[in-house]
């Protein structure tokens, strides 16, 4: 069950960040904002990408380790 939350995890996450960045880049370029100069747009990109990064390096092995402890749980019949 728990893999189900992870999988729902990416099934969710994935397409938000798509649909947050394609429409945000489209809008940006039509005000003539230049993603290859620095400015609030690309700085905003930069903290996002980092926000990204804290999530894959981080929190992605921790709901993993709190996975396999669940199932370890489970199967012992304990409560950690």
């Amino acid at each position: 069950m728990s893999k189900n939350i992870m999988l729902a995890d990416y099934i969710f996450t994935v397409p938000g960040i798509v649909l947050l960045l394609i429409p945000g880049h489209l809008m940006a370029a039509k005000q003539g904002y230049s993603l290859a100069e620095w400015n609030w747009v690309t700085a905003s990109l930069l903290l996002f990408s980092l926000s990204g990064i804290l999530w894959l390096a981080f929190l992605l092995p921790l709901q993993r380790k709190m996975i396999l402890y669940s199932e370890e749980s489970l199967r012992l019949g304990q409560q950690t």
